[in-house]
């Protein structure tokens, strides 16, 4: 999700851009009427869409893949852009302990998730203050 985000963002600021995965699909944690939509718009926007690819190797000229055919392809690039996931970060909450009368967590900050659970996530937060 996070890589398919990404390169819709670059793709609206006019770059070129192909999205690559590993996986058979992308955007796959997504529900599938939004992730229908996110594809539309990857598609919209002129997006290149390389599920079920094979990382060789990054070079100077771009990133070499295989495809699902075992076509070895250079996907020319000045940029790469890895997308590998995310991981919670609770350090400033951390800080403030002994600090405040009662801190909540929400957030990415429990664990890398939607805005639908971070919106949950402040919802039952502010309900116990």
């Amino acid at each position: 999700l996070v890589g398919c985000e990404t390169a819709e963002y670059l793709a609206e600021k006019g770059k070129k851009v192909t999205i690559t995965r590993r996986g058979a699909a992308l955007a796959t944690k997504m529900s599938p009427v939004l992730r229908a939509m996110q594809i539309d718009r990857l598609a919209a926007a002129g997006v290149r869409m390389l599920p079920g690819v094979k990382y060789q190797r990054a070079t100077d000229k771009g990133l070499v893949v295989v495809d699902s055919q075992s076509k070895e392809e250079l996907l020319e690039a000045d940029t790469i852009v890895v997308a590998a996931g995310s991981q919670p970060n609770n350090a400033l909450s951390r800080t403030m302990e002994g600090k405040a009368p009662q801190t909540h967590l929400i957030g990415d900050c429990v664990e890398a998730r939607g805005i639908l659970e971070a919106v949950a996530d402040g919802a039952r937060a502010g309900m116990a203050i």
